[in-house]
């Protein structure tokens, strides 16, 4: 009697850990959502469509991205928190939602660990920049001309917790600066903050390159320094914050990534390990990055994390210093 329930017991185990195995060798077993928290057109969507025209190549199954905008992108990012993680729905998220949004505001739905990261795939430094005609053609001009002259200077930034504004902060706080001589603007978004740059209705602004991109192209602004520790690949000879003696101010970027809900399982992650390499050496991934300015960062899974906790420690040290 002991044996024969022992046999059934060990059938019953087979069964179920067969199973789960056919369950993970056919991951992913139906077409993937990947959720874009804000409207078609920006950074997010771009980010999303650019990965899943690609990425349905490799992984056998369609990749349909799917806009829930509104609500600041927190539905979206619910629905993807809330998910049953069985990889096929996903999300591309962003910098300022994932760290920003929980680490600044005092009531937040989500946390920084409520995901599971898959891949950070590519990142757009916040940039200082100002118009053609204007008088500064460094960072450093820019920056000693800050209090001077009797009236302050103004500053082009966008949303309260944006990356934009933390930058705008930042600096502050690195040239101890008065904050009735540097005097921010804010606007809705990056696109406005641009146009106000450009009709001089500001002295510079801390803008995200992706908005400035245009009026760069044309000739009408032009690039001081860059957030990112790394100096931009399309912009090779415009100074990074570290090296501008910025420090608070230097590593903060505007990353979009891959991820899912909590507790993905493993057989989940090491597909997209396998298959990510394969979407981020395709010519036309490549190419669709750089039409945008954005820089190809690539973790995989079992790195990603190591990525989000840096980029975590960044910003905790960055509310530290500001008293936020």
């Amino acid at each position: 009697m002991r044996k024969s329930f022992t046999l059934l017991l060990a059938g019953v185990a087979a069964v179920v850990f067969g199973t789960a195995g056919v369950q993970a060798q056919s991951y992913p077993s139906k077409p993937i959502t990947l959720i874009s928290p804000k409207a078609a057109g920006g950074a997010a969507d771009l980010a999303a469509r650019a990965f899943a025209v690609v990425a349905e190549r490799y992984i056998g199954q369609p990749v349909r991205v799917v806009n829930k905008p509104g609500g600041a992108g927190i539905p979206g990012i619910m629905s993807v928190r809330n998910a049953k993680p069985d990889g096929h729905m996903l999300m591309t998220a962003l910098s300022p939602w994932m760290l920003t949004a929980p680490i600044f505001k005092k009531k937040n739905p989500y946390g920084v660990w409520d995901f599971t990261y898959i891949s950070i795939l590519e990142e757009q430094p916040i940039t200082f920049a100002v118009r053609k005609d204007s008088p500064h053609r460094d960072i450093k001009s820019l920056l000693a001309s800050i209090g001077k002259g009797g009236k302050p200077t103004r500053v082009a930034v966008a949303s309260k917790i944006g990356l934009m504004t933390m930058a705008y902060n930042g600096l502050a706080h690195d040239l101890k600066a008065d904050r009735s001589k540097l005097q921010p603007v804010p606007f809705k978004n990056g696109p406005a903050a641009a146009r106000a740059l450009l009709a001089g209705d500001v002295d510079f602004a801390s803008i995200n390159l992706a908005s400035i991109n245009a009026a760069l192209k044309s000739g009408d602004a032009r690039l001081l320094m860059v957030t990112s520790e790394k100096r931009n690949f399309a912009h090779p000879s415009v100074p990074t914050a570290g090296e501008s003696n910025l420090p608070t101010v230097n590593g903060i970027a505007l990353w979009a990534g891959i991820m899912g809900p909590k507790g993905l399982p493993k057989e989940i992650t090491d597909k997209w390990q396998a298959v990510i390499p394969k979407i981020l050496a395709d010519p036309d991934y490549k190419k669709l990055l750089t039409k945008r300015g954005a820089a190809m960062v690539g973790t995989l899974p079992d790195k990603t994390e190591s990525y989000v906790r840096s980029q975590q420690g960044t910003y905790e040290a960055l509310k530290k210093n500001l008293g936020s």
